[in-house]
This record gives structure tokens, sequence and C-alpha cells, in this order.
């Protein structure tokens, strides 16, 4: 042991005419050369430059996956909006044309054969309002749903699926005798899936596979 003044006990140890001591509570070196003048020199724990590099890769990558990852979650918010506000359009239309059987006898809700609601010229609440009779009262104001009126921004209907679209046909009868109204909804998805069977829609997004549509079968007696 050894004991050299301002440093707690320490250890020495003769290397090269050198003595390295070792202070036991700072973990400090000091070489003590023969002229009697004590240096010291803390122990190295820093981290080298490449523990330093590969630290800040493993971070890069870390953020680039969450990267994608927020914004695939951003486009399924958005798909499941989507969706909800065409789920909403849709059974509007199916309960007006439920609680109006009578259009549904006279084929009012089918005459137009081919109509593509939402592509439609808007027309405002008091036109609609002034329709002649129920059925075209609902058509019109289907047709502004689809548009999304309630809400504009910038000149575009905000409260409807993007590029909503609707279509109305007559389905096939049931055995008891009941008229069925197969009424459909199809809008514009972010990114690509397995292209729907319904047609309403078809060829207004270019690849099939970004149009959604849902669709509901109105039986009225």
């Amino acid at each position: 042991m050894l004991r050299v003044k301002g440093l707690a006990p320490i250890r020495a140890k003769k290397a090269f005419g050198l003595v390295r001591v070792v202070d036991m509570k700072t973990e400090r070196l000091a070489m003590w050369p023969p002229g009697g003048q004590l240096s010291l020199l803390r122990a190295s724990k820093g981290f080298t430059l490449v523990e330093v590099l590969v630290t800040f890769l493993l971070v890069a990558i870390g953020l680039l996956g969450l990267s994608a990852l927020q914004t695939t979650t951003i486009s399924d918010q958005f798909e499941a909006l989507q969706r909800l506000q065409a789920t909403n359009v849709l059974d509007d239309m199916a309960s007006r044309i439920s609680a109006n059987p009578a259009g549904v006898k006279s084929g009012a809700y089918t005459a137009n054969s081919g109509a593509v609601y939402g592509a439609q010229t808007l027309q405002t609440a008091a036109t609609c309002s002034s329709s002649v009779s129920l059925s075209a009262l609902d058509l019109c104001e289907w047709n502004r749903s689809l548009i999304g009126a309630s809400v504009f921004r910038g000149g575009v209907g905000q409260a409807a699926p993007l590029n909503a679209r609707g279509c109305i046909e007559v389905g096939t009868g049931s055995g008891s005798g009941e008229t069925v109204i197969r009424v459909a909804v199809a809008w514009q998805g972010l990114v690509p899936s397995a292209a729907p069977l319904i047609t309403c829609g078809s060829g207004v997004y270019g690849d099939d596979r970004y149009r959604r549509v849902l669709f509901r079968d109105v039986a009225v007696r």
C-alpha cells in the first residue's frame, strides 16, 4: 500500500520505470515519475465512435418503423370513417324506401334506370323540399347526402365518403310476393383491395381494387 497526499489509500505497481498507482475511492490513475511530480489521469469509461454510430443506426431504423406504423394507422382510421359514413347514407335510403311501399310498388325509386346518385347535379335543400312526390324528395335528398352537402369546405362536400356514388335497382323478388329493391353505395378507398362483385360505381375510380361497395336489399310488401 502507498499513501499519496490528497489521495485515499492506493495500490502501487512499478512499470517501465514509473510508479503506477490507483486511488481506491475515485478509481483515478496516478503516474509518479522519478522527479517526484504526481500527474492524475481519469480512467477512460466513455463510448467509442463505432458504438455511437451503431446506436444512431438502431434509432434511425426504429423511427422509420414508427413512421410506417403511423401511416398505416392513419390510413386504417380513414378507411373506417369512410365505411361508417357510407353505412349511414345507405341505411338512410333503405329506411326511406321501407317507409314508402306505395312508391316502391309504383316503381318510382327505380324508374330512372341506370341513374348514379352522387354524380348528379346538386340541388338545394329548398328545391328538394318542393318535389312533387315523396320518392322524388327521397332521391333528391339522397343525392345531396352522397355529395356531402351538409358540410362544404373549399367547394367539396365533407360529410360523405370520398367520391361516393349511389345506385338503386330492382332486386330479385322473394317467393312471398315481396318487391325487393337493392340500394348500394360505392366510394373510393386509399389502398387496393379485392374488387367487389357489386357493379355500383364500376369504372369510376380507375383501378377497381380501390372501389368499396356496401349494399342493402330492401323487401317491401
